[in-house]
């Protein structure tokens, strides 16, 4: 009976709370501590008002105008942001130099990680730096760099067309671009020992029974720092009046090669490119941060009461019955 009474208590609490989220009190500032409304924690609805607020003081050295040039890569988030400026001709120029299925500015398919973000950078910038390779599954041939939507072909000789019809088209693109808009989203590749090169797709089942030329792997904070670093090095060089804005996918992956719980891959591997996108971002000039990541995954109702930062009393509960099953 206790344990019923206290269920219904919890549950009135987190109703009040729900309805409390909805009319959230004033964000203030603390002159006695000397904080900003800005950099104390909002309530409520609040949540959203702070990170816009914030979103507009990160970006307001671009200055987007109608002769704006804006481009988009990244992962399947990167799609919405595409396809949104696509939609904005009327008040920019969106650069869309190669047909692909994501309105990507080149068909670079879905990019998940820095690491192959570097090689789609270095290939796109210097001609001679990352050789064409191609790859045959079955009867039809491919481009390993990059993901599987871009297409396959019927024969080596039309992917290597292909390949280098793109690797134009892609450089084009960097070299026009005022403003660019990069999306990462993973931290788990399958890298080719015999190539020496990260893949942008998965390898085909039977490609990675072969243990000696693939593994997975993923970058450590270190790692992912000197890719981000040479990638906006390399960007800066190749277009000195570029700038880039930088955001992480809310979207996690979809599986893990790894022998580990997927949720908790993922979630590991978003916070380690956020640490990076943090250390990074503020060493180099005209590049951005923007948070579609904390839009979405900090916004939490069903498991936050209105303070935004305190747990609801049966996400509590359900913490603590995991745990207790999982102990005991």
């Amino acid at each position: 009976m206790k344990k019923i009474i206290r269920s219904i208590k919890d549950l009135i609490k987190d109703n009040i709370e729900d309805i409390k989220r909805h009319i959230p009190r004033d964000i203030i500032e603390d002159k006695k501590n000397d904080l900003l409304n800005t950099q104390i924690y909002p309530s409520g609805k609040n949540l959203i008002k702070i990170l816009n607020i914030d979103a507009e003081q990160r970006l307001k050295e671009i200055n987007i105008s109608e002769k704006s040039k804006i481009a988009s890569l990244g992962t399947c988030f990167a799609e919405e942001i595409a396809i949104h400026f696509k939609n904005q001709e009327e008040k920019l120029t969106y650069i869309n130099l190669e047909k692909n299925i994501f309105n990507f500015s080149a068909n670079w398919g879905r990019v998940y990680t820095l690491k192959n973000l570097l090689q789609i950078i270095s290939y796109s910038t210097d001609e001679k730096e990352v050789p064409i390779f191609v790859e045959q599954y079955k009867n039809l041939f491919f481009d390993p760099l990059r993901e599987y939507s871009i297409g396959s072909f019927n024969s080596k000789k039309e992917a290597i067309l292909n390949i280098k019809s793109h690797r134009k088209l892609s450089r084009e693109v960097f070299r026009k671009t005022d403003i660019l808009i990069i999306t990462v989203g993973q931290n788990e590749f399958w890298y080719d020992s015999k190539m020496e090169i990260v893949w942008g797709r998965t390898p085909p089942i039977s490609f990675r029974k072969n243990s000696k030329r693939f593994r997975i792997v993923e970058n450590t904070f270190v790692q992912n720092t000197n890719d981000l670093n040479s990638i906006i090095k390399t960007l800066k060089e190749f277009n000195p009046t570029l700038k880039i804005i930088i955001t992480v996918s809310p979207v996690p992956e979809y599986a893990t090669f790894f022998k580990r719980n997927i949720i908790s891959q993922a979630f590991a591997g978003k916070c380690i490119l956020r640490a990076v996108l943090h250390e990074i971002i503020p060493k180099h000039k005209g590049v951005f941060y923007f948070p579609s990541f904390e839009y979405v995954l900090t916004d939490n109702p069903n498991s936050y009461i209105s303070d935004n930062m305190h747990v609801k009393r049966y996400k509590v509960a359900q913490i603590l019955k995991s745990l207790e099953n999982a102990t005991f």
